[in-house]
């Protein structure tokens, strides 16, 4: 039996863990970035099994009266690289979300989402193969994607968490075109070492969908600072930039969210 070479071996799980990580992404010029105030930027040094692989950042500004979220992923060593946008209502629910991507030898690929209460448009273009349809979704439903976590930090928006052991989040998956229900459990209040040398006290919350699951640590505005997931060549773990962190001012900062409690309530 032909040996592979080690650098060839690492190069190929260092692909699935980025094809996993971020929805097959590849070489793509990302557009110029969108006009409007900064509400705040983040991002993410993603790790295999230790080793660092790549990174994801993200802009969220205000454009009118919506806001707009851009996101760009890296793995160098895999090739592969995204960027895409999402829109939102001044209460987080998603408007349209677009994501360009392509990774060598595979043909380019492109998702458009379009969104409105109750109905997703969904089309995905790999290569010259065309897919588009329609989907009956909860008016409630929230956008993943993957391995992005700037989606499942902006799916996070506006949640009650205090009070709440275990619940659900309907999300629409584009690149299934269905909607699922995410079984999120709170697991309580960690005290973390993180990027900027400090410990914090953040939640842990962890995402069960389809017997897979996905952790995060975040922090009291919901900002995701460390994400963890098993991939077939490891475990992936994501972990906050705080050199790139924009901190939000009171000025900038948008309304709670479509599951924000109101003060003689929790939401549901």
């Amino acid at each position: 039996m032909m040996r592979v070479p080690r650098s060839e071996s690492r190069r190929a799980a260092l692909a699935v863990a980025a094809l996993l990580a971020a929805a097959g992404l590849g070489g793509c010029k990302p557009p110029p970035p969108p006009e409007g105030q900064v509400v705040e930027s983040g991002g993410w040094d993603f790790y295999l099994n230790g080793a660092k692989v790549g990174s994801e950042t993200y802009i969220l500004r205000r454009s009118g009266r919506q806001l707009q979220c851009t996101l760009r992923s890296e793995f160098p060593e895999a090739l592969a690289s995204a960027h895409g946008t999402l829109l939102l209502s001044p209460r987080f629910r998603p408007l349209e979300f677009e994501l360009e991507s392509a990774r060598p030898p595979g043909r380019p690929m492109k998702i458009e989402v379009h969104l409105e209460p109750g109905r997703a448009r969904v089309r995905i273009e790999r290569g010259e193969l065309v897919r588009e349809d329609s989907l009956d979704i909860s008016p409630r439903a929230r956008l993943l994607e993957e391995g992005l976590v700037t989606l499942g930090q902006m799916a996070l928006q506006g949640l009650d968490l205090r009070r709440r052991d275990r619940f659900e989040i309907p999300v629409l998956l584009p690149q299934r075109f269905l909607e699922a229900q995410v079984q999120v459990e709170n697991m309580g209040m960690e005290r973390l070492m993180v990027g900027d040398g400090l410990p914090r006290s953040l939640r842990h919350l962890r995402f069960t969908l389809a017997g897979g699951a996905s952790d995060y640590w975040v922090d009291e505005q919901r900002r995701v600072v460390r994400y963890l997931s098993q991939v077939p060549a490891g475990e992936l773990e994501a972990r906050r930039q705080y050199d790139v962190d924009r901190k939000r001012s009171s000025a900038a900062r948008p309304p709670e969210g479509i599951d924000s409690p109101s003060p003689s309530r929790t939401a549901s």
